[in-house]
């Protein structure tokens, strides 16, 4: 009966290092077997360790709020600001930037 309880708890704990796995944005089934088959106190130290996964998507992607238009010679997204695209390295034509700095009249 003591050999089923460490197995139940064995168990217990590493769903657990799944889960706050999962929170740190890393594999939660990846880290459930480490901890399964390792020891769970050892995959939390790990996990510990490594701290949160930062992969730098987030920058990269626009806010809701952030309105980006495509260029007109690559179609990459880029700030309505721009003068000069960051892909393809060309000049914007004048006419988008004045567009762009003209004051909006209500309608």
């Amino acid at each position: 009966m003591e050999i089923l309880g460490l197995i139940i708890g064995w168990l217990l704990l590493s769903i657990a290092a799944g889960y706050y796995a999962e929170r740190l944005r890393r594999s939660n089934f990846g880290w459930f077997f480490v901890s399964l088959i390792t020891s769970p106190l050892i995959a939390f130290a790990f996990l510990f360790a490594l701290g949160s996964r930062r992969d730098g998507h987030e920058e990269d992607e626009p806010d809701a709020g952030d309105a980006r238009t495509p260029c007109p010679y690559c179609a990459e997204l880029i700030k309505p600001e721009a003068i000069r695209c960051p892909f393809c390295r060309t000049d914007l034509p004048p006419d988008r930037a004045t567009e762009r700095l003209a004051p909006r009249r209500p309608r």
